[in-house]
């Protein structure tokens, strides 16, 4: 946890690998990745100050990536090892059930923020291509990329859907209108920018303020330059100092 107001950082887990952090909307718990029971990772969560213990939300011994909180943080869409969007409901017993599920992989899904559509990742047109669905109705289907796209998430206006593709290696990040009334329409996608930066999968790897005015993004990671050699010890004989400081009797 990294407290943007003070610059302090502070550990929330401890046990096993954890990743993939989505915060709850009312922000008291952080949900994640973790393979701390062994085998594959599963969702968990924890209060975001550290207070209480870690609980694992699904027995399910599959394995599940995290994905979106719908807006009023009852239902989290996830993302099995099978690679289909699924939806748990927090407040209940109620078994999960799928929201997309096809003979093609989807992946790294989002919540509009008045709850009403879900963005997600595909790869049926033979290329990862962003869709958006209505939710909770999933009926009918509006695609919004046009030359690839993966990672969408929505600004905190919900009227502009941010996605990722990967071109010659560098990332650009696209910016596409919407609107929602009368009817679903979407915009032609306009490139925001572009830069060295990670395209995570099927887990988006950036993320948007409310606002949408700025990115929080990871970069890639150049070769650190090693300072110049301005000094050399040689060591001669050194067996002989090894002998006396680990005798073996011989």
């Amino acid at each position: 946890m990294y407290d943007l107001v003070r610059g302090s950082l502070s550990r929330l887990t401890f046990e096993g690998w954890n990743g993939s952090p989505l915060w709850t909307p009312d922000g008291t718990r952080v949900v994640f990745n973790s393979d701390r029971e062994g085998g594959l990772a599963n969702l968990y969560w924890k209060s975001a100050d550290g207070s209480g213990v870690v609980e694992r939300l699904l027995p399910n011994p599959e394995g599940q990536m995290v994905g979106s909180f719908s807006p009023d943080g009852k239902v989290l869409a996830f993302v099995p090892l099978r690679q289909d969007i699924w939806a748990l409901d927090i407040d209940s017993d109620k078994p999960p059930w799928p929201l997309v599920q096809t003979r093609f992989d989807e992946y790294t899904q989002a919540f509009s923020p008045d709850g009403r559509w879900l963005a997600y990742g595909s790869n049926e047109s033979g290329r990862r291509e962003v869709y958006v669905v209505p939710y909770p109705g999933l009926d009918g289907r509006y695609q919004i990329s046009t030359q690839g796209g993966a990672g969408p998430t929505w600004a905190g206006n919900g009227r502009e859907l941010f996605y990722h593709r990967l071109e010659n290696g560098s990332l650009k990040m696209m910016a596409v209108d919407i609107a929602t009334e009368p009817e679903f329409r979407a915009g032609l996608p306009q490139q925001a920018f572009e830069g060295p930066y990670v395209a995570g999968a099927p887990v988006r790897s950036y993320d948007v303020p409310p606002d949408g005015q700025r990115f929080l993004m990871v970069r890639k990671g150049n070769p650190r330059e090693l300072e110049p050699v301005t000094e050399m010890h040689l060591i001669l004989n050194w067996t002989e100092e090894l002998k006396r400081l680990v005798p073996t009797g011989n």
